[in-house]
């Protein structure tokens, strides 16, 4: 019986310690879950707190990657822009430069051809000039040759008018006949001289003049292209190369200039033809010369005409030669 009770009592004894033991423990366990709880708490605050952390960091990474990237694309623009700007400003100072050396080369290629024409215009008036003053030497080598048959055949008629003379009387006459025939003939000869080289000096002067007229024309002219020349050059070399400014301003420049020079060129050629035609002088210079010698060959008529009369009166009745 006491066995059993002893049993009991340490059963209960037992049981208390169990019991005390589980009250404790489940205390601690108690106290090590809301430790736990605690630091899951502080754990998921501080890991939220450090998530938002890296969030802001990240979008501050983005929007500084966007900002660079945004930069980087305003750069690179910037380059693109000032590349295609100089590529552009390039191209158009090669195109002025075409524009300003074809236009320079054109108005040297004016010049050179107006230089030609007028230099083989030049040569073929002064080789008609000279064709003409060689046919003159010509004529005057002829009229000379002439005078001189007709001096020797008087001369001859007046040997057969003494032969023909009896009286001293019809001697006299043939003397003075002679005398008197000789004077007129010196008399035309002089008069149809005098208009032949007047004719001939004033076709001279009237070349020499329209000549003169019309290079003072060609060298207005030329003058007017050189100018246009100066002001093509002058807005070439300008070093204000913005957009198209520069170009433009020298295609307006062409146009004026050329403008200018087409009206020049057709005032050129309206004056050209006002000028006095030397065909024209040469007309009324041969009228002035033809009368002229019509005039003294009349006179001499006249003159041949008396002396014979006179020297027939000497001779009576006798029938004269004639001449």
């Amino acid at each position: 019986m006491n066995k059993i009770k002893i049993q009991k009592k340490r059963y209960k004894i037992f049981v208390g310690l169990l019991a005390v033991v589980l009250v404790l423990g489940l205390f601690i366990i108690q106290n090590n879950l809301i430790v736990f709880a605690k630091d899951t708490e502080e754990e998921s605050e501080e890991e939220s707190g450090n998530v938002w952390v890296r969030a802001k960091q990240r979008a501050e990474k983005i929007v500084k990657l966007e900002e660079e990237r945004a930069e980087n694309l305003m750069e690179n623009k910037e380059e693109k822009i000032a590349e295609m700007k100089a590529k552009k400003e390039e191209k158009m100072a090669e195109i002025r430069k075409k524009i300003c050396d074809r236009w320079q080369e054109f108005f040297s290629e004016m010049k050179t051809d107006l230089s030609e024409k007028k230099s083989q215009v030049k040569e073929k008036k002064e080789a008609r000039l000279m064709e003409w003053e060689n046919k003159n030497q010509e004529r005057d080598q002829k009229l000379e040759e002439n005078r001189k048959e007709k001096d020797a055949a008087r001369e001859a008629y007046y040997q057969k008018l003494l032969s023909l003379a009896k009286t001293d009387e019809q001697k006299q006459a043939v003397e003075e006949y002679q005398k008197t025939l000789e004077a007129a003939i010196v008399k035309r000869r002089s008069a149809i001289d005098a208009a032949i080289n007047a004719f001939r000096e004033g076709v001279r002067n009237a070349v020499k003049e329209r000549q003169t007229a019309v290079d003072d024309l060609v060298t207005d002219f030329n003058s007017q292209r050189a100018v246009a020349i100066e002001n093509l050059k002058k807005n070439c070399s300008m070093d204000d190369t913005n957009d198209d400014t520069n170009t433009e301003k020298i295609y307006g420049v062409l146009r004026e200039e050329l403008n200018k020079l087409r009206m020049e060129l057709m005032e050129f050629k309206s004056k050209r033809k006002e000028i006095i035609s030397v065909g024209e002088t040469v007309r009324e210079l041969a009228k002035i010369k033809n009368e002229a010698i019509h005039q003294a060959i009349e006179t001499f008529k006249e003159e041949s005409q008396i002396a014979r009369e006179q020297l027939k009166n000497a001779f009576s009745t006798q029938e004269l030669p004639e001449i």
